[in-house]
């Protein structure tokens, strides 16, 4: 599984402007659900599409349950 970044936000409340490219993983900091977005231009307009990442969710929530017993 590629490492997902950690993008934090600012005094402002937002984050940062990111380079994402075409694809992009989001990943929830509360229920680890993950979601792969993709974007395109199409005639000067941004589309963009999301999918549920079940790999990447089933993996998060394994990490997350695992750190959780101290």
């Amino acid at each position: 599984m590629a490492k997902i970044p950690v993008i934090h936000e600012n005094e402002d409340g937002w984050s940062d402007w990111q380079d994402i490219g075409k694809k992009f993983r989001i990943l929830c900091c509360d229920c680890s659900l993950a979601h792969d977005w993709e974007f395109k231009i199409v005639k000067d307009r941004l589309l963009w599409r999301v999918s549920v990442n079940s790999k990447s969710t089933a993996a998060a929530r394994r990490k997350k349950k695992k750190n959780a017993k101290v």
